[in-house]
């Protein structure tokens, strides 16, 4: 916001409502960025650093297949999108849709590009796009894992559903592009009904269907309703209880201990995250006493699993990685340890990274993973139908 306009900023990641487990969960991480007043000059930059920024990538701007040309006017004219692949194989793209919200406006022009930020220790190229937004215009820019395209000949997962089957043989377009409901095509519509309304599917250049609704806001309006505080503080109390929600890794019923990756206790120090398995108590009871039970409920089978996956000597870590596997496929913050399955910790120092003000160092790991502490969970006075301790001694 300036004199000259006002901008609104939504990110978001998009899920299905919890009452509708078999639909897609795209990975995408979602920025629509909308001009509401006067004329907002804006710079978008993407800089992905694979691996901790240790791997180097390479950067492509190359024509975007998934936008369909001919379902409006609008976006007759074609556009790209970014690819970044890495070194190591791992890859993001990036890509947009442009709108425009008002009949006055015309819909906005992006203009990929990329930059060369080398020198502040990135090991490939960025991308980005200057905007000249105006009032009534927007651009919705799209972060994601590209998907898989099965062949024709490749067989389909084990898990696909025969009504799965059936929708993704009914998403081949007339040229013989084939869409998957984990790669549709992408359009304003689709990005909208992501967020607030209804889900519309391109089967092909011009030919759409209406799904059930995936509604991002419903989930959480869903999630959030189950609270019983009618205490002081409400929205605040409701707030920190969206933030313990999201420390929670659903895959797995893990917690993470400590979102604070490189926030240091003082500005400068050495101390930047302490994490341990009894941390997660506190955050359970917290969502416990809200009348957040399924994600408790969630945990305590997360913890049972450990109990039959124990170490060679029958003993438990004090941490784990949030994946549940035996090995750490993929490094993680000192801070995402505290409550998963994984046992190798390994601590590695990042020299090559700052934390917050340039505190040091910057650690993935943990070297305490394997230090004996005599304490565990702490559930006080656990309120509903849950007995912990019964179930643990069980």
């Amino acid at each position: 916001m300036n004199e000259q306009g006002v901008a609104s900023v939504t990110d978001f990641l998009p899920r299905p409502s919890s009452g509708s487990p078999t639909k897609p969960l795209l990975p995408w991480l979602i920025r629509r960025v909308e001009c509401i007043r006067g004329s907002m000059p804006l710079m978008m930059q993407c800089a992905p650093a694979f691996n901790y920024a240790r791997d180097p990538h390479t950067t492509e701007v190359i024509l975007d297949s998934s936008v369909p040309q001919s379902y409006d006017d609008d976006m007759a004219q074609l556009q790209n999108k970014v690819i970044f692949t890495s070194s190591s194989g791992f890859a993001l793209d990036l890509r947009y849709v442009t709108e425009r919200t008002a009949d006055a406006a015309s819909v906005p022009e992006v203009v990929l590009g990329t930059l060369d930020l080398t020198s502040k220790g990135h090991k490939g190229l960025a991308a980005y796009a200057g905007l000249q937004l105006s009032e009534g215009q927007a651009v919705t820019f799209v972060l994601r894992t590209p998907p898989e395209i099965l062949g024709p000949n490749r067989p389909a997962a084990a898990s696909t559903t025969p009504e799965k089957a059936e929708l993704e043989r009914k998403l081949i377009g007339p040229l013989g592009v084939k869409r998957t409901v984990q790669d549709p095509y992408l359009t304003k519509e689709l990005l909208h009904s992501l967020l607030t309304v209804r889900f519309f599917l391109w089967v092909s250049d011009d030919v759409m269907i209406r799904l059930e609704p995936q509604v991002t806001n419903r989930y959480w309006y869903e999630w959030i309703r189950q609270s019983t505080y009618t205490g002081s503080w409400k929205e605040a109390v409701h707030r920190s209880a969206l933030a313990l929600k999201l420390l929670i890794f659903e895959p797995t019923g893990a917690v993470v201990a400590s979102p604070t990756f490189s926030l240091p206790e003082f500005i400068g120090g050495t101390r930047n995250c302490a994490s341990w398995i009894r941390d997660s108590s506190f955050t359970l009871y917290a969502l416990i006493r809200l009348g957040f039970t399924q994600e408790a409920n969630a945990y305590m089978e997360f913890i049972f699993e450990r109990l039959r996956n124990k170490n060679p000597d029958g003993s438990l870590q004090i941490m784990y990685t949030i994946h549940g596997r035996d090995t750490l496929l993929s490094p993680l913050p000192v801070c995402s340890l505290a409550h998963a399955g994984g046992k190798d910790l390994e601590e590695i120092e990042l020299t090559h990274l700052d934390g917050h003000k340039g505190s040091k160092p910057v650690r993935i790991g943990n070297g305490a993973a394997d230090h004996v502490q005599l304490n565990g969970l702490y559930l006080p006075r656990s309120k509903g139908p849950f007995n912990f301790m019964a179930r643990l001694l069980a």
